[in-house]
């Protein structure tokens, strides 16, 4: 079962290559098969969502990243760690998520604590901050005031 020291350990890896050592062995720890997945060609992009309960890893083809396109460090095809979706928060409720984060926090805790968001989704209550590098998409309940999922994810040409 995933914990709080396993949910930061993958946002600090956050960025990091599939051949990077540090998470290849987590990865190991989550049981998670190796190598992993290649994605789809047309999507380039892989989503995890059953190897881990509660939470969703996302990784992208480096030539989909624009961050990387001039990059010789890395081999075609190969997947960046780009993405962590926690969908059962119920998991973390004990815990501050990375970037100080609270499952109790409000929305007006929030913007408090980031500003305004930069973009609103049209049809939930779901919105995106960019704090430290990173894209923040927090989704809220219905009557848009407990956080009920986070979604980190490092920048790219698009975005959720």
């Amino acid at each position: 079962m995933i914990d709080n020291n396993i949910l930061n350990r993958l946002f600090n890896l956050l960025d990091k290559s599939e051949r990077d050592l540090d998470l290849i062995k987590l990865l190991n720890e989550l049981k998670i098969c190796q190598p992993l997945p290649r994605p789809d060609k047309d999507t380039g992009d892989l989503l995890l969502e059953e190897e881990v309960e509660g939470i969703y890893l996302g990784f992208n083809n480096f030539e989909d990243l624009v961050q990387y396109n001039n990059s010789i460090d890395f081999m075609e095809g190969e997947l960046i760690f780009t993405s962590i979706s926690i969908i059962d928060g119920n998991l973390f409720k004990k815990y501050k998520l990375p970037l100080g984060l609270e499952l109790e926090m409000m929305f007006v805790d929030i913007v408090e604590k980031f500003g305004e968001p930069e973009w609103k989704r049209s049809y939930d209550n779901a919105y995106r901050w960019e704090v430290e590098g990173l894209k923040v998409l927090l989704e809220f309940d219905d009557e848009n005031k407990y956080l009920l999922r986070v979604n980190y994810q490092i920048p790219q040409e698009y975005h959720f």
